[in-house]
């Protein structure tokens, strides 16, 4: 069992399946323990993590699964259009790239693991091409050097990849001024509301009015929901990224998979960033970055002598629901609507969001059943 880390600008359109399912479950003893493991949770944070954890656990069920996995590709086959929409009037189409991504495998056991949901996959639309090891490296012969350490590997060719994630969102940012909009910086204290309705949010600085307010917070959201009246169970899945100087001709051609670790190694023009798997800590406790530099000897050890020198590392918190669907709904105060909780799926689902939110704020009926993602599901 592997758990599925999405990173490095891969608009991931392929990815419907929720994180809790009955093999997780079943699985949870053993990753837990592992060397390699996708999933840590630190004893101090499982106390306040524990009703999170139970509501997980209820979502792994068969029927659960299920609707989770029709709700999330709904979303997805939308996806790619709604970025290539937003990107070619903001003129940075070219920043979205054909690249596709692969999931590579190691080890016979690893591959054996993952087949079977790969082949569910046709069921939503979902193609993967399957390469032999001598059919992968042929199409990535930069990592022959390596000693061609991957015995499988799957390609979605479904799936752009966005080189450099950070730069397109500040471009959609400055077109979304160029078109007449407003930035404020500030760290809201407080939504006041009255009957029914927020009237205006509180900084530490000023009072901010507007007619409708969207709570897109990420993983920061749970407390402004709770004071329109809503307890939602929101929290975070910390994911740890490191980033190795690259020179991008003597990279893989698009993001891979390594299955058998949880990592994605993503092609940048001057790096290579690489994004760990799932850590349940909340957002206070200090970052624990081996959980991602443990991999580097690795990864190095893929592309021989390509790498350069440790860029960076952070640490990156992914807004998470215990079902895997976000909350794309309106909230219980009658002019606030609510958008966050996409957790791995982040970049891939911010334009299709954003348009559904826009309907919702403009009374016009969404273009596809927004029941599952509603804020009372709980």
């Amino acid at each position: 069992m592997n758990i599925l880390v999405i990173g490095g600008g891969v608009i991931a359109v392929t990815e419907y399946g929720p994180i809790a399912t009955p093999e997780l479950i079943r699985s949870i003893p053993s990753l837990l323990i592992s060397k390699n493991t996708p999933i840590t949770l630190r004893a101090t944070y499982l106390p306040q993590m524990l009703p999170w954890l139970i509501k997980f656990a209820k979502s792994a069920n068969k029927k659960q699964v299920a609707h989770a996995c029709e709700a999330l590709n709904a979303l997805l086959l939308a996806a790619a259009e709604a970025h290539y929409k937003i990107a070619q009037a903001a003129g940075v189409q070219g920043m979205i790239e054909p690249n596709g991504w692969y999931k590579a495998f190691e080890t016979d056991t690893g591959y054996a693991a993952a087949r079977a949901g790969f082949e569910m996959a046709a069921n939503y639309g979902i193609e993967y091409e399957y390469l032999s090891q001598d059919e992968f490296y042929a199409r990535e012969p930069n990592l022959i050097s390596g000693g061609m350490r991957f015995k499988h590997a799957v390609y979605s060719p479904q799936c752009p990849q966005i080189r450099n994630p950070g730069r397109y969102v500040e471009l959609l940012g400055e077109y979304f001024l160029k078109q007449g909009g407003r930035l404020e910086i500030a760290e809201i204290s407080k939504l006041v509301m009255n009957d029914g309705v927020i009237t205006h949010a509180l900084s530490g600085t000023h009072m901010i009015d507007a007619d409708a307010f969207v709570i897109a917070a990420g993983a920061w959201s749970r407390r402004l929901v709770a004071e329109c009246g809503s307890n939602i169970p929101l929290d975070t899945e910390r994911g740890y990224h490191m980033e190795i100087e690259a020179d991008a001709s003597k990279l893989a051609s698009a993001p891979i998979l390594w299955g058998e670790r949880s990592i994605v190694m993503s092609p940048r023009d001057d790096s290579l960033r690489v994004t760990s798997s799932v850590e349940f800590a909340g957002l206070h406790a200090k970052p624990h970055y081996v959980l991602v530099t443990k991999h580097e000897s690795a990864v190095r050890s893929l592309y021989g002598e390509n790498l350069g020198q440790m860029q960076s590392k952070w640490l990156g918190f992914r807004p998470s629901m215990p079902d895997s669907l976000p909350v794309i709904s309106k909230s219980k105060a009658d002019n606030a609507f609510l958008a966050f909780g996409h957790g791995h799926l982040g970049l891939t689902l911010g334009p299709i969001t954003g348009l559904l939110i826009a309907d919702l704020l403009c009374g016009n009926a969404p273009s596809f059943d927004l029941s599952p993602f509603s804020a009372n599901r709980f």
